[in-house]
């Protein structure tokens, strides 16, 4: 008997399991020289997490990342999710299959997750529809072909926060407790803090709501604090684990473009308007966005990003929802704590999504500091499919026809399928459509010397060289594909261009291209120049210092015969100086120095705090120099220079990771039995 209920418990996860094997087919193990295709998935996270295995399997922290943007730091990044458990995967698999794995594993995450909440309130096949609406949900959909896997990682966990929440609320059982933090920190940890912020607010709607009809109820103010409190324990504590990923992630941000804020108008890009909704019943409203049969006119950013059909069954089964309690109100002359509780913030997440067409949005990007970092307010939506989700497995299960159950599960399961089916597909992996002779010279060059990508995100040069592959064939560039960019190199690359106002709204996932007239090029290190051949700056201008190497369908690559050493001595005119780099590692660099006179010992190394230097083994200060670089006083004479990155933020955030475990374990002894 026991067996039997075993598996009357597994079968419901072995049915979404198999469901998303299926939508998945051969994807799921992609054929040798091919990986599931994902947007960017194969322009960034390739290449971030070999990056990220590679370094970890020689025994290496990739704390710096010395080949995009002249040097920024790596593991801070919140994308790389550094600390998320689920990124073992990568180590265990061949690296082409590793993707659609890890996406597998977290959609049937999703799906299961559903399901375990949905069953708070309805029977076994109710459920499933929630679950199956949930993790097949378009929302998923065009994000696995976005290749945005930190979004879907931090996704799939909204409902298991949510149901360890409630549970929480309605027992004193102390696991509750600890599986909600342990499934926020693994929210928090996954790497996509919007939706974290997200979850945070719908849950705090949904305690509101509750709060009130306990107050109705004559519970007493003390035991609806007490609940506030308790939730705001979980949320302390949460964030204290995740110090030794967070403090890092706030130290780089607050040092990057995203630091003091972007521009609103900026951030409002990809606002929702009331024709956009219709995206709801109709997603290719404004035409097909697949680029064999591209016919997509509606607005920006693009179709993926504005996508968030839930599929038509679960829509009208949502108004289904609404219709009849708003009949039961006007029948009995009472609200049910659950509709209020889902559809105020289905209202507060949709008139949000609407960016600057409603005054919510820019309430909060004015009164709370976080909505000044995150871009689309449309993203907010992914609550609207949440809860479409969860209404799905609610209201279902007021039935008691099982048959009927049945075959909503199956034509829901039917009609995302097919819909999602469009979205699943695999390619090349990234760098097997490179230009072979273009890697061919960059690879053989051994020098220190760097790539200047003279080109922006939209150029078709990318097919040949694309920004963050000089990760991985270790070719160091000035530019990158990354929305997080240190707000002093910006600067200094705005400054090369004479720029008297940022150019973040135009440019903020990459550098301006620097002007290469500029004899800033040359302090750059840049030895070589790739340029659009459409947009070429250097073709047929009277710019002697570079010479044409290489020349492309899309692109020409120019050798730069002026440009200057990385590490460099300035002794006031004087001679008798060298530099020579005896190694050069990402978090380490040891170099051997000559000079008959004191001086700085300048680069174009980028300044960034934990960078520490010692000369002959003794500690000097490290000073910032021409706005954004590395730069040492040296005395005369010969010594062994070594820079080093040894970020003590870590440090503070492993302490405070330690310190709020041992108080967990602490505070759970005492206060619950």
């Amino acid at each position: 008997m026991t067996k039997i209920k075993l598996l009357y418990k597994i079968l419901p996860i072995f049915f979404i399991a198999s469901i998303v094997i299926a939508l998945f087919g051969k994807s799921l193990i992609p054929a040798k020289g091919y990986i599931l295709y994902g947007g960017d998935l194969n322009d960034q996270f390739y290449y971030w997490k070999s990056y990220y295995v590679q370094n970890l399997k020689q025994g290496i922290f990739p704390f710096w990342n010395p080949y995009s943007f002249s040097g920024t730091p790596f593991l801070a990044h919140p994308s790389t999710s550094a600390f998320y458990p689920f990124n073992i995967i990568f180590f265990i698999l061949p690296f082409n299959t590793t993707f659609s794995v890890y996406l597998f594993i977290h959609i049937v995450m999703a799906g299961t997750f559903m399901y375990l909440l949905c069953k708070k309130y309805a029977d076994t096949l109710s459920s499933l529809a929630g679950a199956i609406t949930f993790s097949l949900s378009g929302l998923m959909a065009a994000r696995i072909y976005s290749g945005h896997i930190d979004i879907i990682s931090t996704l799939v966990w909204i409902p298991a926060v949510f149901w360890a929440m409630t549970n929480t609320l309605d027992s004193k059982n102390k696991k509750y407790v600890l599986l909600s933090i342990l499934f926020l920190t693994l929210q928090i940890l996954a790497g996509y803090q919007a939706v974290v912020i997200f979850t945070l607010e719908f849950i705090f709607i949904y305690q509101s709501v509750s709060a009130i009809f306990d107050y109705y109820k004559k519970i007493s103010l003390s035991t609806i604090t007490k609940k506030f409190l308790k939730t705001i324990f979980i949320v302390l504590i949460s964030y204290g684990i995740s110090a030794i990923q967070l403090l890092p992630t706030m130290e780089f941000v607050r040092s990057s473009i995203r630091g003091q804020g972007l521009p609103y108008e900026m951030l409002a890009w990809g606002s929702y308007t009331k024709d956009l909704f219709g995206t709801f019943i109709n997603p290719f409203i404004y035409g097909n966005p697949f680029p064999q049969n591209y016919t997509y006119n509606g607005p920006g950013p693009n179709f993926f990003e504005l996508s968030y059909f839930a599929g038509v069954i679960p829509l009208f089964i949502f108004l289904l929802f609404i219709i009849y309690h708003l009949y039961y109100f006007i029948r009995k002359r009472k609200v049910k704590k659950i509709f209020l509780a889902l559809i105020l913030p289905v209202l507060f997440f949709s008139l949000t999504a609407m960016g600057n067409n409603f005054p919510i949005h820019k309430f909060l990007y004015q009164m709370f500091p976080p909505y000044r970092l995150f871009r689309f307010p449309s993203q907010h939506l992914m609550m609207v499919v949440f809860i479409i989700s969860l209404t799905t497995g609610i209201f279902l299960g007021i039935f008691k026809n099982k048959l009927m159950k049945l075959v909503i599960l199956l034509l829901i399961t039917l009609e995302l399928f097919i819909y999602d089916k469009q979205f699943i597909t695999t390619s090349k992996i990234p760098t097997d459509n490179f230009d072979q002779n273009l890697t061919s010279i960059l690879e053989k060059d051994t020098q220190l010397i760097r790539l200047l990508p003279d080109y922006s995100v939209v150029s078709q040069v990318r097919k040949d060289w694309d920004f963050e592959s000089s990760m991985y064939y270790k070719i160091q560039s000035t530019s990158g594909y990354n929305p997080i960019l240190l707000n002093s190199y910006y600067h200094f690359i705005d400054l090369i261009n004479k720029k008297n106002t940022s150019s973040v709204a135009q440019f903020n996932v990459e550098i301006p291209p620097p002007d290469p007239a500029s004899k800033d090029i040359d302090f750059l290190n840049i030895k070589y120049v790739l340029t659009n051949k459409n947009y070429d700056m250097i073709y047929g201008k009277s710019l002697s210092k570079y010479a044409l190497k290489l020349e492309g369908n899309n692109y020409r690559l120019y050798e730069n015969k002026d440009f200057l050493p990385r590490f460099f001595l300035d002794c006031s005119g004087r001679d008798a100086k060298d530099v020579e780099v005896v190694d050069y590692q990402i978090n380490n660099i040891k170099l051997k120095t000559s000079s008959n006179c004191d001086g700085i010992l300048s680069s174009s190394e980028v300044y960034y705090p934990g960078w520490k230097a010692t000369i002959d083994n003794n500690e000097t200060p490290i000073y910032k120099s021409n706005t954004a670089f590395r730069s040492i006083f040296l005395p005369k004479g010969e010594h062994d220079v070594i820079f080093y990155y040894q970020p003590t933020i870590y440090y503070l955030g492993g302490f405070i990771t330690l310190l709020t475990l041992v108080s967990l374990f602490i505070i759970i002894r005492k206060y619950y039995e």
